[in-house]
């Protein structure tokens, strides 16, 4: 019977369409093959955000009167999707699952990112590497052509990363089998802080070349972050194995000696299948947005972008003594769908999604240092750090009376902002033209 067929559908062919009529899904139930997509269509005049933890890579941004095909990730299950504007509707998605490409076959983040003229700075949906490593330290040299020389030498360590067979550095450590096993998941990014365009340090022509929207984090006292200086330049290592990462760090500071001061390190992993152990196995940071407001969120049509990197440390201990409800307020989710929760305008999903204007791609890792020692180096991309972070922190995470509760469990021990130079052919990150 028809009715029959709006509660569920199984299809065998791809796309499969979904409907959204009046805010609500049509069909309610699908069975989604291996080889499947979704084509979402709104037929409403409002855009909508569905977002599915688990299946989807991210939110999906439906236009008025538009549509989007949606890739699933890969994981086999049975999910739930849900419109943001209208949480009391949902689909529910049987996936049947597929399987991860082969990663003797991938390009390399390097390579794919270089095709573009960027840096790999972003991973593609489902092939997020499971660790990072971050050093920041300062240039110690002076004058445009060692500045010059020290990014240079730092994308040849780059381009080192996605070749067949691993730096000479690090060769003792693999076979030829194991590294081609590693290398599609390394990525090696190189971002410039304020003072990396000091003109009496390196020269007018460098300061000249600085970007509009980089500037110094000032909101420290509203966080009451530590306003400790930015550090020229920070190098993001991250890969499938936390020691190499870390071997990687060692291996910029080896190869920049007597060129560089104070470096620090830091890593962490990426929260497993999305969900934050610091927050007790709640989804997290699923947010983002996919496709070409991706793109956009990060880019803007160019190919450079700017970095947001804070280290906050969270009281684990405290945040889990209380009572599940309590936690999903403070979360604004349920914590084992990811449902929304409804009517807590304090909670951290509602503060930090904002009003989807301010659109920033999420890339955190978790840390983990011992007892009272864990939290999130949080990192996120975006095209404008004035009209997309800022937006978020100042207009919907921090003001009174709707302040993100979460934030009263978060201590933010550092923040900077960094702009990722592209990476144009012939040349590399941070070049100036004649040289």
């Amino acid at each position: 019977m028809l009715p029959a067929l709006c509660l569920c559908l199984v299809i065998q062919t791809s796309p499969i369409v979904v409907s959204i009529d009046h805010g609500k899904f049509s069909p309610r139930r699908l069975k989604l093959l291996a080889t499947g997509t979704l084509s979402i269509e709104n037929h409403d005049a409002t855009p909508y955000t569905v977002e599915s933890p688990g299946l989807f890579a991210g939110d999906v941004i439906i236009p008025p009167k538009g549509k989007i095909e949606v890739s699933p990730l890969y994981e086999a299950g049975t999910y739930t999707a849900m419109i943001e504007e209208t949480p009391n509707d949902e689909i529910t998605i049987d996936f049947e699952g597929r399987p991860v490409d082969d990663p003797l076959l991938r390009e390399t983040p390097f390579d794919a990112a270089r095709r573009r003229d960027r840096q790999p700075l972003l991973f593609e949906p489902g092939a997020e590497p499971a660790y990072g490593a971050f050093t920041t330290f300062n240039i110690s040299v002076k004058g445009e052509a060692a500045r010059q020389s020290l990014l240079k030498d730092l994308y040849r360590l780059q381009e080192q990363l996605s070749d067949d067979r691993p730096p000479t550095e690090l060769a003792a450590y693999f076979t030829p089998e194991s590294w081609q096993r590693l290398c599609p998941s390394v990525a090696l990014i190189v971002g410039l802080g304020p003072t990396a365009y000091d003109a009496r340090r390196f020269s007018p022509k460098v300061a000249y070349s600085r970007p509009k929207g980089l500037h110094p984090f000032m909101l420290g006292p509203k966080v009451q972050a530590p306003l400790s200086p930015t550090k020229d330049l920070i190098v993001r290592a991250t890969s499938d194995s936390h020691w190499f990462n870390l071997r990687v760090c060692r291996l910029v500071w080896s190869r920049l000696k007597g060129r560089i001061a104070a470096p620090t390190l830091e890593s962490g992993y990426a929260p497993p299948r999305g969900r934050s152990p610091i927050l007790g196995g709640f989804f997290d940071g699923i947010g983002n947005p996919s496709g070409a407001d991706r793109e956009r969120a990060a880019y803007a049509g160019g190919n450079g972008s700017y970095l947001s990197y804070f280290r906050i440390a969270f009281d684990e201990a405290r945040f889990a003594k209380l009572p599940r409800s309590a936690q999903e307020a403070l979360v604004g989710r349920t914590k084992t769908s990811g449902h929304l929760v409804k009517g807590s305008l304090n909670s951290h999903r509602e503060r930090a999604q904002n009003d989807g204007k301010s659109l920033i791609v999420r890339m955190p890792f978790i840390f983990d240092d011992g007892p009272s020692e864990t939290g999130l180096l949080f990192t996120s991309a975006q095209a404008s750090i004035d009209r997309q972070f800022e937006r978020i922190l100042s207009t919907f995470m921090l003001p009174k009376p709707h302040r993100d509760s979460l934030l009263s469990y978060m201590k933010f021990e550092s923040a900077a902002y960094y702009y990722i130079p592209p990476s144009p052919r012939g040349s590399f990150p941070g070049s100036l033209r004649g040289l």
